[in-house]
C-alpha cells in the first residue's frame, strides 16, 4: 500500500492506494500515529484507490479513529469505492464513521463538534 499526505488548513489528508487488509494495516496505523503527532484538527482519509479491504482493515480503522478521538482530533473517510462502501455496510460501521462521497464534502464537514466515545 502506498501512502500520500498532504495538508489543507489544519487538516492532514492520507490518501491510500492498494488493497487495506492483514498485509498492510500497520503500515496505516503507523503512519496515523506519525500524523498525529503533528496535532491536526482533523484526519481526512481518501479511500478512493482502495478496492479491497478486510477485517483487520476495518479492525485498522478502528483503532485510527479511537486514537483521533483519543486527541479530539475529527476523523473523516470519503471517495469508498462501492464494494468498500458495502463491506462497511455489512459491518455496520457506516453509522459509526464520519464518510462523504467527496473530499471537499469531507472538509466541509470537519468543522462540526466531535462525538464523545462513550
Amino acid at each position: 500500500m502506498r501512502i500520500r499526505e498532504q495538508y489543507v488548513a489544519d487538516v492532514t489528508i492520507l490518501g491510500l492506494d492498494g488493497n487495506l487488509d492483514a498485509t498492510t494495516a500497520q503500515v496505516l496505523t503507523s503512519w496515523v500515529h506519525i500524523s498525529l503527532s503533528n496535532s491536526p484538527k482533523a484526519l481526512a482519509i481518501n479511500l478512493e484507490d482502495v478496492n479491497f479491504i478486510d477485517s483487520t482493515g476495518l479492525s485498522a480503522l478502528v483503532q485510527v479513529m479511537k486514537r483521533c478521538l483519543e486527541n479530539s482530533v475529527h476523523l473523516l473517510l470519503f471517495g469508498l469505492q462501492p464494494q468498500v462502501n458495502q463491506i462497511f455496510s455489512y459491518a455496520c460501521l457506516d453509522s459509526v464513521f464520519n464518510i462523504f462521497e467527496t473530499e471537499a464534502a469531507a472538509l466541509e464537514a470537519w468543522e462540526q463538534p466531535i462525538p464523545k466515545m462513550n
